[in-house]
């Protein structure tokens, strides 16, 4: 199987090169100076000669409180490159995978959301990626959209690696408890998009929005103590840490998160055979191989 993937190096995009071979998966990654999401021809081209058997756009503006002063950017790359993509895709007669996020619901909702559950982003992110979904199913039918939340991994920035350079000088750390969700491995991710790409070129079915989550849910707080536990058991930190929960209130930021990021994800396991394990499994080995890389 034959993969054109936007977003290459990015953290879920990272992960699908890696998984690619064991997979039994050719990857071609542009770099966004290859492929310009702004571009219509550059995608065609690219595309077209890439005879590819799918694509899978994981390319996006994820700097969320940015994204707050910088709407157009966001726009373009979340929502009008993504239109492009699929539109090209469509007219090649291929399927579409693109990944999207928990910030298209405004996060009142008590229980986890299931794909069915009405988006109501609050965040000009939030707003950009759902515009990108809908731009993707309407441009090709032959699309999949799959929502994901808090994603980690080695690669690039996010809440694991921030605890891990926090921790290392600090003694206390502050850190929201009014929030809850998934954390995703964005190995685990990859691993999902590429069997869902795999499954619409056999089967031409399946097509629509899914959820996807590790499990189980947590807040913000409790990941923090848990990504602790793990950097002393690796000998990342050698003092002891106070993680203090805090209210939403008292960490103001630009862009509003939803408290409840929680989304249901049974539809994808049992559509895909899609494997979701426990979190905590991949932050052991995001943990490990941070340690490794000191």
């Amino acid at each position: 199987m034959r993969i054109g993937l936007l977003g290459g190096s990015g953290q879920i995009g990272s992960e699908v090169v890696a998984l690619a071979a064991s997979l039994r998966c050719e990857v071609d990654a542009p770099s966004s100076r290859d492929v310009n999401l702004m571009d219509r021809q550059q995608i065609a081209d690219w595309v077209n000669k890439g005879e590819f058997n799918a694509v899978i756009n994981c390319a996006a503006y994820t700097a969320v409180d940015m994204a707050e002063n910088d709407e157009e950017h966001a726009n373009l790359i979340n929502a009008v490159g993504a239109g492009y993509v699929a539109e090209t895709c469509q007219l090649a007669s291929i399927p579409t995978v693109f990944t999207s996020t928990d910030y298209v619901f405004d996060g009142t909702k008590p229980e986890p959301y299931n794909e069915t559950d009405e988006p109501n982003p609050q965040s000009v992110y939030g707003r950009s990626k759902l515009e990108g979904e809908h731009l993707t199913q309407a441009a090709n039918p032959q699309s999949v959209v799959v929502r994901v939340s808090w994603v980690f991994s080695t690669h690039g920035t996010n809440f694991v690696k921030t605890i891990a350079r926090l921790a290392a000088d600090r003694d206390n750390l502050r850190v929201v408890d009014d929030q809850i969700g998934s954390p995703c491995g964005a190995r685990s991710i990859a691993d999902a998009l590429i069997r869902i790409a795999r499954e619409l070129l056999e089967t031409k079915t399946g097509y629509g929005v899914y959820h996807f989550a590790n499990s189980p849910f947590v807040s913000w707080h409790e990941f923090a103590v848990r990504i602790v536990s793990m950097l002393h058991d690796q000998a990342l930190i050698d003092h002891e840490i106070v993680v203090q929960p805090i209210a939403t209130e008292q960490y103001p930021t630009p862009a509003r998160r939803p408290a409840n990021s929680c989304l249901a994800a049974d539809l994808i396991e049992r559509r895909f055979s899609i494997n979701r394990p426990e979190w905590e499994i991949e932050l052991a080995t995001v943990v490990h191989t941070l340690a490794l890389s000191r």
